[in-house]
């Protein structure tokens, strides 16, 4: 996570004795608390499926899901009157204090490449898209199913001719899958 958000590296972090979290909290920017407290629930979230025997999600889908998490949060306290369905707002960290300049939310992520992951041996996984165009109420959806050496199954895309919301094009995609999955 030190590759994308401003958070203090393990070095930085001293142990004082028992209140050392809230030590390192103390001096950080409020947006770094957020990050470092977010990076910490997805570290204790790991370690919890691994104790329940559960497989660890890959480090770039944590890395991923932290992103959008802290986006979105930012997003709603930076743009509060705006309209989060569309998700078009540019979302702005602070570094040491200061926002960045020429630094949109897309940068960061592109630092996380996120790679398909092959599904447990003997299943399949099937990976959906769904898009919506605002203007013409109208979307799109795509489906992959693949087995557990990454052959495809099947690949299908639909036009979704009317669509009102980017949520209905996902679900669609999901429903479309799942339907010729089965």
């Amino acid at each position: 996570m030190k590759e994308v958000w401003p958070i203090p590296a393990c070095e930085e972090i001293k142990n004082t004795g028992s209140e050392w979290i809230l030590q390192a909290l103390s001096l950080a920017s409020e947006q770094v608390r957020v990050m470092m407290m977010m990076a910490w629930w997805q570290i204790w979230h790991v370690r919890n499926k691994i104790v329940h025997h559960k497989p660890a999600p890959p480090i770039e889908a944590s890395c991923c899901f932290l992103c959008s998490y802290v986006d979105s949060m930012l997003c709603i306290n930076q743009n509060p009157t705006a309209d989060l369905v569309k998700g078009k707002m540019v979302v702005a960290y602070e570094f040491n204090g200061v926002k960045p300049e020429n630094k949109k939310a897309t940068d960061r992520k592109q630092a996380i490449q996120i790679k398909w992951s092959k599904p447990a041996p003997g299943w399949s996984k099937l990976n959906v898209d769904g898009s919506w165009v605002a203007n013409g109420a109208t979307g799109g959806a795509s489906m992959i199913l693949r087995d557990d050496q990454g052959a495809v199954i099947f690949t299908a895309c639909q036009h979704l001719v009317s669509c009102d919301s980017p949520l209905e094009a996902e679900l669609r995609a999901c429903a479309e899958g799942l339907s010729l999955a089965m």
